[in-house]
Order: C-alpha cells, then structure tokens, then sequence
C-alpha cells in the first residue's frame, strides 16, 4: 500500500498479496480486549499451518506479546501451544522453531549501531520536515532546525552522525546493549533538547523566547547527545545517557584542546586552529556570549565566572569530538577526549 495508506489511523491493515492476504497490525498493545480475542485464535491457526491462505505481521513489544498471548491462552486452551513456542522463541533468543510457521525478528537484539543510521534517516527525512521551509525562524536562529541540519550532515560531512554511530558500536562491543526505545529518546532529545524548555524539550512554539533570551547555545546538539539538558537524575536513569556519558567525553580532554579553546584568541599560534575549529561555528561555537566568557576566565574575574566557563569548556570539548573534521582526527588526537584513549584509527 501507499505511505498514505499507512499513515492513515487504522489499527489494522490488509493487503491482497496473489493467492494470499497479508494482515499487518501495527501495533499489538493498540487492539482492544475483543479485537484480541477475535484475531488471535486465527493467528494461531496460521502458525499451527491450519490455515496457509493468511500471512500476519505483527509489532509488539517482547513482554505485550507474552502477556497477550498468556491471557488468551487462559480463557482458550488450544492457544496454550502457539503461547509456549512464543515463550521459547524469546527465552531462547531464536528466529525461528521447528513445527511453527513463525518468524520472529527482535529488533531489540539488533545493534544499536546498525539501527541508529536508519532511525535517524526516518525522523530526519520526515516530510513533516517541509512545515519548516515556511516558518520564519528556519534562517533566524532556530536550533530545532539547526540541530536537524548538522545531524544529517552533507554528502561531504557528516561526521557527527558518523562519531556518534562510533560510539554505539562501541557500546555493542563493550556489551552495553541500547534498544531501539532507548535510541528513539536519543534522537529526540538530540533534536529538540533545552533545559529551559516544559520537559526539556522544545517544540516550534517555544523557539521566538529561546532567540531573544539569547540561549540558543543551551540547545546544541552536542549536550543534548548526552543528555545535559536534563535533570541529574532523570538523565542518569535513562540508559542511553548514562551509558553514553560514559565515554567522559567533556569531562576528559588533552592540553591541546584546552589550550586552543582558553587561549587560541590571543596565541599565534594557535589562531589558525582556534579560527577554524571555534570562530567558525558562531552557532554552538565562540559566540559573543562565550567570548565574553574567554575573556573573564581569562582575566581571573569573580568565581561565579569562572564556573560559567568552565561549564561551557565542557560544551566545547563535547562540540569538538563530534565536529572536528575526519581528516584531522589524528593530529587533533580526538580520542583523548574521552577515557579510550588509543582509539585513534577507529
């Protein structure tokens, strides 16, 4: 069927496929107790092989599909076979078992850093998107836009998506495990994350405030990526986060980072670096409010300012890990801002 045919509110879609009909419930949790009722016993006749002339696809989570299942099969004991295959197919971590028509793909399995490129396509090529060609704050500052921008990178560029599908991979090889759940709230949180923001996160009512408060900085993609514009505590119980701030980037760094971003305005030789890699982005890099920060630090003003500075030193080092060009990742040594400090050829 057509993307209108699924965008469409209907529970349940079918669709004649040659001498078959397919039937696709988006999702499973979403049909009432009588709809349930009413389908699953000729699900079940399609698994046993009782009937071949319907194909069923079926999205649910790991425990709704259970539990469903567990309370059909209370009320109508010739489902209490179909229910212990779906129980050993999860429980045994397997695709598919012998004597049922059943195949079952837990995308809760998958690699996150396999996943992440195609979640972050979806929500970014999103013909919603197109609202925003109309709205006048695209070019006036908004950082809904700008975030969905430098996520999607270029043909030429895209290393932020790039780094940050690195540091998936390297979650998967460290056994940290993020489903998809998890990388849809890091996408989110990605796009529209502020912490001045009703639930930290903006929405496109919210933007003419962000630009005339001046804190546009607050919402770059770079802190949202780790969850910096939420509460400690909400942000260390979310597991993409947690484990993600894990890697201590902004935290970690190397003198030749710092050196450029404390003092690359005044030395010469570090000018060039600082032109590039901080004056250039007047967005999230060195904007007049961050320069006025420099300076303070610089110049050894009240406590208070200096704090302020240090907290936008770790906002920079975060910027530079996803933004420093792949060509420069050797000499820059970007891997020493973060605890894995030999990654340099990854």
């Amino acid at each position: 069927g057509s993307i209108e045919d699924w965008q469409q509110e209907n529970k349940i879609h079918q669709l004649a496929l040659r001498d078959r009909q397919l039937v696709v419930i988006k999702d499973l949790s979403e049909l009432t107790l009588e709809e349930k009722r009413s389908l699953l016993p000729q699900i079940a006749t399609a698994i046993t092989g009782e009937d071949s002339s319907t194909v069923y696809l079926i999205a649910a989570n790991d425990g709704q599909l259970l539990e469903t299942w567990a309370e059909a099969a209370q009320t109508t004991m010739e489902l209490e076979p179909v229910r212990k295959a779906i129980e050993d197919l999860l429980v045994g971590d397997l695709r598919e078992l012998d004597g049922c028509l059943v195949k079952l793909y837990n995308l809760s399995r998958q690699s996150a850093a396999v996943l992440f490129p195609r979640i972050l396509d979806a929500v970014l090529n999103h013909p919603g998107w197109g609202d925003c060609n109309q709205c006048t704050y695209q070019n006036q500052g908004c950082p809904i836009w700008q975030n969905k921008q430098r996520l999607k990178g270029t043909e030429a560029n895209r290393t932020t998506r790039e780094r940050l599908t690195d540091l998936l991979e390297l979650c998967e090889l460290n056994q940290m495990h993020l489903p998809v759940r998890q990388l849809l709230l890091l996408v989110a949180n990605t796009l529209l994350g502020h912490p001045n923001a009703k639930d930290r996160l903006l929405n496109c009512r919210q933007i003419p405030g962000v630009i005339s408060s001046e804190t546009i900085s607050l919402a770059s993609l770079y802190r949202n990526i780790f969850g910096e514009n939420l509460p400690e505590r909400r942000r260390e119980s979310t597991e993409v986060f947690k484990v993600l701030r894990g890697f201590g980037i902004g935290a970690e760094t190397s003198n030749q980072i710092d050196n450029i971003l404390i003092f690359g305005a005044d030395d010469p030789e570090l000018q060039p670096l600082y032109t590039d890699l901080v004056l250039a982005d007047s967005f999230y890099g060195a904007d007049l409010k961050y320069q006025a920060q420099q300076r303070s630090y610089l110049e050894g003003d009240a406590l208070k300012g200096r704090e302020e500075f240090l907290g936008v030193l770790q906002a920079q080092r975060q910027r530079l890990f996803f933004a420093i060009p792949t060509d420069r990742t050797a000499d820059m040594k970007i891997w020493d801002l973060t605890v894995f400090t030999t990654l340099e050829n990854i």
